[in-house]
């Protein structure tokens, strides 16, 4: 009687007390103990493995956050399922709970820490260049401090040439740094830090010479475009510079006016050629003109001038023109016991030969310039035999075009006559 009693009372108890909910499992993402940013938003990601009614609550440092109900169906169970919440506003801890709505909860933990310093160097870009005698400005932007009761130096080569308090570096806050001394020509490198905690940005960039000109010459300084015969038809501009340039080049006249502009590139040595035309390609008319060297790097640009004269004159040249003895001579005659032989001794001379008579003569025309002066004659072979008589050679210009060398002998007198030759000066436009 007394166990069913007990038993009775038992079963009525259990009947009689109000069901306890057991906390589902839930998987959090992010995992418990992570470290968070300065506004987060999620999401946060959760495993659920019953359904029914949710909830998700967050709180931290002046934060609350609550998302509920949340209903979880029969087709959400296993799944993962994302929530975004309101941003977190604070460094320090946040916890957040999940599970039914009637209490049952699973709850993790947050860190949110402050972001990593940060800062952008703004002047000189990083890889960037300076010339020589740069002491600033070097512009930092600063876009986190961690901790702004501390101090914040910037460094070039491991130097420090400008400190901060972090009190004073709000996100966003550019300062402009100048520099004590004149860093050398080459690579430096720009450093940012916290002493004592760490070094959080490195930057380099190269000190440049001034841009300059190593040589530089316009050859000839007169010249002749006007007429193409390969003498000094144009004239070169040759230049060395002291660094990699923009280079360009202009042509000047008198009035100052640019009739040719050619661009060379990005050049530190070269050459250019100028044939006297302008960019339409017709001839400039003479006189003397400048020669403009211009050239740009780094936000420098300097220009050098060469003088060259465009000209017309005329110049002396020589000549030689010259025949075989028998080939074709103008004219020959012989009296009666003289005698005009040709091939006697060799392949193309001619002969001359008396035997007591008055003249055997030969004559050869050639055809000279106008303008052809000192002209000289030559006429070369071997005089044979005897004396008495005589052998004469003589040049004649007849006419302005025409320079006529005759040869002759008399009496017991000859001659083979191998070759005639004739050099002479003459004027040509330039």
């Amino acid at each position: 009687m007394r166990r069913s009693l007990v038993l009775a009372v038992l079963v009525a108890s259990i009947f009689a007390s109000p069901a306890v909910a057991t906390p589902p499992l839930i998987l959090f993402e992010p995992k418990t103990g992570v470290e968070l940013p300065l506004g987060w938003t999620g999401p946060v990601e959760i495993y659920w493995e019953e359904e029914g009614e949710m909830k998700l609550e967050v709180t931290g440092p002046g934060y609350s956050f609550a998302l509920a109900p949340i209903t979880v169906t029969a087709d959400d169970r296993f799944r993962v399922q994302g929530y975004t919440i309101d941003p977190l506003p604070a460094v320090g801890t946040y916890s957040i709970t999940a599970g039914r709505a009637d209490g049952s909860e699973t709850s993790s933990t947050w860190f949110v820490v402050p972001p990593p310093n940060d800062a952008t160097i703004v002047t000189p870009i990083d890889g960037g260049a300076v010339l020589f005698g740069w002491r600033g400005p070097l512009r930092i932007r600063w876009d986190s401090i961690t901790h702004p009761q501390s101090a914040y130096v910037v460094g070039v080569d491991g130097t420090p040439a400008c400190g901060y308090a972090g009190s004073e570096l709000t996100p966003g806050t550019v300062t402009t740094c100048t520099l004590g001394w004149v860093p050398d020509l080459g690579s430096h490198t720009i450093s940012v830090e916290e002493p004592g905690v760490e070094t959080f940005l490195l930057s380099g960039f190269e000190v440049e010479p001034h841009l300059s000109v190593a040589a530089l010459s316009a050859a000839p300084y007169r010249f002749y475009p006007y007429v193409r015969d390969g003498y000094r038809d144009r004239t070169v501009l040759r230049f060395a510079l002291n660094k990699e340039a923009s280079v360009v080049v202009r042509v000047r006249n008198g009035a100052g006016r640019t009739v040719r502009r050619v661009a060379l590139g990005l050049l530190d040595e070269g050459s250019w050629a100028w044939n006297g035309r302008t960019d339409t390609g017709s001839l400039v008319p003479t006189g003397r003109y400048k020669v403009v060297l211009e050239a740009r790097a780094l936000g420098e640009t300097r220009r050098w001038v060469r003088e060259v004269v465009v000209a017309r004159g005329w110049m002396t040249r020589r000549a030689t023109k010259e025949r075989c003895g028998g080939c074709g001579p103008g004219a020959y005659q012989s009296s009666p016991r003289c005698h005009v032989n040709f091939d006697v001794y060799h392949d193309g001379d001619v002969f001359l030969d008396c035997w007591g008579g008055d003249f055997a003569m030969v004559a050869w025309r050639f055809q000279v310039p106008a303008n052809a002066f000192n002209i000289r004659k030559r006429v070369v072979g071997e005089v044979m035999c005897c004396p008495p008589g005589g052998v004469v050679s003589a040049g004649a210009r007849p006419r302005p075009r025409t320079y006529v060398v005759a040869a002759g002998v008399s009496g017991w007198r000859s001659w083979d006559i191998r070759r005639v030759r004739i050099s002479y000066s003459y004027k040509v436009r330039i």
